[in-house]
């Protein structure tokens, strides 16, 4: 036995191109299809008058009303989901004018009574 097909035997079991099967074939190109789609818009990036911060916080209003009304369906949430999301609204808008969070929840508390 040569030198050369002692090692280049085992070398060309590496680089040699490996077949896949029939379902690892199909899975790969299902995985190459669904990375290669379009990504999705999340909001009308159409209307240019919207800010950046707008986008945003429409973004995060219709995600938190959809989490909201998951948390109601499961029966954990005493409001109705727009009702909630106003008041996390109002305590957002308290916080930023630099409001105790302890006074904020007493008056938004005393407020939906």
């Amino acid at each position: 036995m040569s030198f050369q097909q002692a090692v280049g035997r085992p070398a060309s079991l590496i680089f040699r191109a490996r077949r896949l099967c029939v379902p690892c074939q199909v899975r790969n190109s299902q995985i190459r299809q669904y990375a290669a789609s379009k990504p999705r818009a999340v909001t009308n990036l159409s209307d240019k008058s919207m800010s950046p911060q707008q986008i945003r916080n429409d973004i995060d209003r219709r995600n938190r009303i959809k989490f909201l009304t998951l948390v109601r369906k499961d029966a954990l949430l005493a409001f109705e989901p727009n009702v909630a999301n106003e008041l996390i609204v109002d305590f957002l808008a308290a916080e930023k004018n630099r409001v105790d969070p302890a006074t904020n929840v007493r008056q938004l508390a005393q407020s939906e009574r």
